[in-house]
């Protein structure tokens, strides 16, 4: 296969960060990579030895720390839960406060307040509250692309801070095509 689907460590033993299913993810982005004929288009595409960084690579996480490096790779998906202070009574443990490692979280008149910039919506805080103070409002992932590493190394484009799951392959749909698209203007050059 000259593709690669990377998953956090969470896919041995889960992890008590994870906001979305990795293994269930991963299969389901495999399924897909077979059905767009990833293999086949890019050895097609090759005019030279293949090395591994010429692979279509799709990294994903559980949780915003991110342990693939998904803002690195041709897409990258890690899961991400936008949260909220509800009205539930806090116990002002200030748990919420010492996980968010973004110091997004400081307390006014006893309660919690999220700095919604500084926020990379990992759910830490959601996660520690012992009371359900905080609750996710909503959780989904965060789907880049377009990213790579070594000597010039580029973070992919953000292409939805906080999506479900099924914007993931429309996604994975159009960065196969961009590929078939961009490999046929290169022959159509060459051969005119």
């Amino acid at each position: 296969a000259l593709y690669t689907v990377e998953l956090c460590h969470s896919r041995f033993f889960g992890c008590d960060r994870d906001l979305i299913n990795v293994r269930e993810v991963g299969e389901k982005v495999k399924e897909k990579m077979e059905r767009l004929n990833i293999t086949e288009i890019l050895a097609d595409k090759a005019c030279e030895v293949l090395m591994p960084h010429s692979t279509f690579t799709v990294s994903i996480s559980g949780c915003g720390n991110a342990c693939t490096a998904p803002e690195s790779r041709d897409v990258g998906v890690h899961g991400v839960a936008i949260p909220v202070v509800t009205d539930v009574e806090c116990s002002q443990c200030g748990k919420c406060a010492k996980v968010c490692l973004d110091w997004a979280i400081h307390y006014e008149n006893g309660r919690p307040v999220i700095n919604e910039e500084h926020c990379k919506l990992c759910g830490a805080c959601i996660t520690f509250c012992p009371t359900g103070t905080i609750k996710a409002k909503r959780k989904g992932c965060r789907i880049m692309v377009g990213g790579y590493f070594g000597r010039h190394a580029r973070y992919g484009d953000e292409i939805y801070k906080v999506a479900n799951e099924s914007k993931l392959y429309p996604v994975l749909e159009a960065c196969v095509d961009l590929i078939k698209k961009e490999w046929n203007e290169q022959h159509e050059d060459h051969f005119s």
